[in-house]
């Protein structure tokens, strides 16, 4: 790069002036000229790419219509800390994310995660998630129980974390959530999860295979296999605003039959007063038809459901959490 700068300077201010809106990086930005600027850009994708600390906050400052945010496939971890006054939408996948914070981003609509992984050990992952000014941030997910440490405004949210107005971000509408239900540890967040966004209208929830190993997955203590536990996590879970009185769908990914997983649809479904739809997606290899299908039918009808005129489908298949 060092012998090709005054070409890379050139290139770069030519797709500047040229008023470029797309942007896709593949593999080799650690030299960037410091001149670089990109005042009509609207999209950035980095695919593949290996940053050094400040790379991407420096890249960011240069950008200052930027809209979307893509960061897939990162060789190194990567800390995001987005404070822009036109950013609407960050989205990560598959990739190492120690820390995403949002200081003031008075725009931002979309924060998409999948596969985007903490630091530290592979039984010990640990991703920080803080959201700080955010007026209009609606959609958010996946979060990771066992995983990501959620920060509102100065608060961290813990196991039992009440909600209060420090301790909510009222404008979210639509959240994923990644949970094994079978680790009472982790399903234990879930309900504080909850209750940081008392608005949420779309609920998808990842259910972890038991034996997903990668991001503090082990087994755990509190593990259950013959339901108790879980039933009782969830009679201790208390009232939940937007449960109560916002969900109106919700959508359970990779459902297996398990007790822990029927547990928690039982949870929602007499709590739930305005529930419209229930989507149970199964596990690959299952049908409606078979015995994972009937034992979900037969379970749920035992339910005393808050909202009867509900709708309850069971799929093999679905889309991932982009829906506006």
């Amino acid at each position: 790069m060092d012998a090709h700068r005054a070409e890379a300077t050139l290139w770069l201010q030519l797709l500047a002036a040229k008023g470029i809106q797309d942007l896709v990086f593949f593999p080799g930005t650690a030299a960037l000229p410091r001149v670089a600027a990109f005042p009509y850009l609207q999209e950035l994708g980095l695919s593949s790419v290996a940053m050094e600390p400040g790379d991407l906050a420096f890249l960011l400052e240069r950008c200052p219509v930027l809209e979307k945010l893509v960061l897939a496939s990162n060789l190194w971890p990567v800390c995001i800390r987005v404070q822009s006054s036109s950013l609407r939408c960050v989205e990560v996948c598959a990739g190492m994310v120690p820390e995403i914070t949002v200081v003031h981003a008075s725009r931002l609509e979309r924060i998409l995660l999948w596969e985007a992984w903490g630091f530290g050990p592979l039984n010990n992952l640990i991703s920080r998630i803080k959201i700080g000014h955010a007026p209009k941030l609606r959609i958010l997910g996946f979060l990771v129980a066992g995983m990501h440490q959620l920060e509102i405004g100065n608060t961290i949210i813990k196991v039992g974390t009440k909600a209060s107005p420090s301790t909510t971000v009222p404008s979210v509408k639509m959240l994923g959530v990644q949970v094994k239900f079978g680790a009472r540890n982790e399903a234990r967040m879930l309900p504080s999860f909850l209750r940081c966004f008392p608005n949420v209208e779309t609920l998808y929830v990842q259910s972890e295979d038991p034996e997903f190993k990668i991001g503090h997955r082990g087994p755990q203590p509190g593990s259950s296999g013959n339901g108790k536990l879980d039933l009782k996590l969830w009679e201790e879970a208390g009232p939940i605003e937007c449960v109560q009185r916002h969900i109106k769908k919700l959508v359970l990914r990779e459902f297996r039959g398990q007790r822990c997983d029927l547990d928690f649809l039982k949870f929602i479904a007499e709590r739930a007063q305005v529930l419209e739809e229930m989507v149970i997606v199964l596990t690959s290899g299952n049908s409606p038809s078979d015995q994972v299908g009937t034992k979900l039918k037969t379970f749920m009808a035992s339910a005393k459901w808050a909202n009867r005129s509900f709708v309850l489908r069971h799929r093999t298949c679905d889309k991932c959490l982009t829906e506006t």
